[in-house]
C-alpha cells in the first residue's frame, strides 16, 4: 500500500510544476524522503520512494519547498535537488540574494562531493553564479 502511494504521489508530481508545488505544500517531499531514508523499509518502497522524489523534484519550481531537502537528503537524492537549484538560480536570478541570505549557499559548500559527480557539477554551477 505505501509504495503504491509512493509511485501515485511520484506521478501526481511528474505531471506538472503547479502540482509538484501543491505536493511541496504538504510537506510530501520531506515524508518520501523520511522513507527513502528509512532502515525499516523495503527495497520496493525505497526505489518508489526515490523515484517520486526525483520526479517531484524535477517538476518543483519553489526554492523554498527544495531548502529543507539540502538539509537532510541523502547524496541519492541531494544531486536532484541541487540540480534543480541550479535551474531555477538560472531562471530566476532575482532569488540568488534570497538563497545566500537563508544559508543555502553556505551549506551547498559544506557538501563534499565526489569531484567529477553530477552533484558537484550542480555545486560548481551554482557557484559560478554568485
Amino acid at each position: 500500500m505505501k509504495a503504491a502511494s509512493a509511485r501515485s504521489l511520484g506521478k501526481i508530481g511528474r505531471h506538472s510544476t503547479e502540482l509538484a508545488k501543491d505536493l511541496a505544500e504538504q510537506n510530501v517531499m520531506n515524508e518520501l524522503s523520511a522513507v527513502y531514508m528509512s532502515a525499516d523499509e523495503k527495497g520496493d518502497l525505497k526505489n518508489k520512494a526515490k523515484r517520486a522524489l526525483r520526479g517531484i523534484i524535477q517538476q518543483c519550481q519553489e526554492m523554498d519547498a527544495l531548502q529543507p531537502l539540502l538539509e537532510m537528503a541523502p547524496e541519492k537524492i541531494l544531486k536532484h535537488v541541487v540540480a534543480q537549484m541550479a535551474i531555477i538560480l538560472k531562471n530566476k536570478p532575482s532569488l540568488k540574494k534570497d538563497y545566500a541570505e537563508k544559508g543555502c549557499l553556505k551549506k551547498l559548500q559544506e557538501i563534499h562531493a565526489p569531484p567529477e559527480s553530477k552533484l558537484q557539477s550542480s555545486i560548481n554551477e551554482i557557484n559560478d553564479l554568485f
